[in-house]
């Protein structure tokens, strides 16, 4: 290997400098030190490569990815194998034991070369609403991933839970500015972060308390027992950061997933209200009734924005569901609205005109997942309904979470296959078609429905 004889210039892949662009002035220039540190130590006599440390699981298929660690700001993934530096990912730590080989492909088929100490792309100071980088420019945050970046045909990447498309890493980046100043501010931030199912309101709360940790900003969350088990087993850990009422230590940053109604915002705003900072994400239209038997519409939002002098910030792109699966879901759903039997003109009027605002960011969601199949089979028969399901657990499904839903219509005779033998040694669930609330904010690879 050559000895790198004048470090003027560095390659970067796309992913690296996305994520360096967005970085802080003080965190960009504390990457460039450590970077250039790691340089001279051991780039300067190649012998002392073999000094640095290495991602451990891609070391033991003999492929050297180096990690440099940068203090604060988190961990660079750097290669050096046809004896150029490339700079492939920044992040916090948890990059490291999720960044696979098919990525590492990835990033050095991307590289450009750049000026060692000059900022690859101009960085701006973002106000709160504007775009999050210069028109044309493609932003990028820390445990954000793109459709060819991070998908689920990775199964065993639990990394997935809390990755971010552009428009949620901008909706994250707003929140985790307004954590990191609220330190002296005596006005307390509220925000409603709403959307439609998909759009990663979940994925947004968990990747601020990944982030949250390394900028030493004492964030908690509230999740559902489900969703926090999904959590721990992709490898963000929970201790300690679980909130209740009766916390008396609420931190400087908490996270409320999917209240499920109106009642249990206002208590967390009410018990909490010394926290500088706290989110409440939540799907207007799966809101229940309050206490009092109040319907959840349009003045709802605006009581609460009045009231806590709340933000809100709303999410129209569902990242989480693949398109065509996303886009019949939501023809069905039309289907049945314009279909019911207790289809009325005035009731429907009445409907639409208290929700026009939260209905409007439903119907205006956008796939932008490419892929995804829809399957329907007839007339199915208990042999013929194992034929289809034994090459589905078969897999690869998720190795860090259930990776098959299997929903079955109360009194059919699916109810009575033997599903248990089927799914023998993988990871999946099983519901009847009356609890799928139960499954309110998980996600699946494959779902199976079981009609009639």
């Amino acid at each position: 290997m050559p000895p790198l004889a004048a470090v003027d210039s560095v390659w970067m892949s796309t992913a690296f400098e996305k994520a360096l662009s967005r970085a802080s002035a003080r965190a960009y220039e504390e990457v460039w030190r450590k970077v250039g540190y790691w340089t001279e130590v051991h780039l300067r006599n190649p012998g002392d490569l073999h000094k640095s440390r290495k991602v451990e699981h891609l070391a033991g298929r003999g492929i050297d990815v180096y990690e440099i660690d940068t203090g604060r700001v988190g961990r660079v993934l750097a290669d050096y194998s046809s004896g150029r530096l490339a700079l492939l990912r920044m992040g916090e730590k948890p990059i490291v034991p999720h960044y696979s080989a098919s990525m590492r492909t990835r990033d050095l088929g991307t590289l450009s070369e750049r000026p060692f100490y000059q900022p690859p792309i101009a960085r701006t100071r973002r106000r709160q609403g504007s775009p999050a980088t210069p028109a044309g420019e493609p932003g990028m945050v820390a445990h954000r991933a793109e459709p060819n970046d991070l998908t689920y045909d990775e199964a065993d990447n639990p990394a997935w839970t809390y990755c971010l498309d552009e428009e949620q890493g901008v909706a994250a980046d707003l929140i985790l500015d307004a954590a990191r100043n609220a330190g002296g501010a005596k006005q307390k931030q509220r925000i409603l972060l709403v959307g439609p199912p998909g759009t990663g309101k979940t994925a947004i709360l968990l990747n601020l308390l990944v982030r949250a940790a390394s900028l030493r900003i004492d964030a908690k969350i509230k999740l559902s027992s489900q969703v926090a088990a999904m959590t721990e087993m992709s490898g963000v850990s929970l201790d300690g950061r679980l909130w209740s009422t009766y916390d008396k230590k609420p931190g400087g940053l908490l996270l409320l997933d999917d209240p499920e109604d109106e009642d249990v915002i206002r208590d967390t705003f009410k018990a909490a209200s010394s926290t500088p900072i706290i989110v409440a994400a939540f799907d207007p239209l799966q809101m229940k009734p309050s206490r009092d038997g109040r319907a959840f519409t349009d003045q709802s939002m605006r009581d609460l924005r009045r009231w806590f002098r709340a933000e809100a910030i709303e999410l129209r792109q569902c990242y989480r569901q693949r398109k065509v699966l996303g886009e019949a879901a939501k023809e069905t759903l039309d289907v049945l609205a314009a279909s019911s039997p207790y289809y009325s003109a005035d009731k429907t009027r009445d409907f639409h005109a208290a929700r026009t605002e939260i209905v409007s960011l439903a119907n205006a969601l956008e796939f932008v997942y490419p892929g995804g199949e829809t399957t329907t089979h007839t007339g199915v028969t208990r042999k013929r309904a194992e034929e289809i399901v034994r090459p589905i657990a078969d897999g690869p499904l998720w190795a860090h979470a259930p990776g098959l839903l299997v929903v079955i219509e109360e009194d059919t005779r699916g109810m009575h296959w033997p599903w248990a033998k089927w799914l023998a040694g993988t990871r999946h669930a099983i519901v009847g078609s009356k609890d799928t609330a139960s499954i309110k904010g998980l996600e699946f690879q494959h779902v199976i429905l079981v009609l009639g």
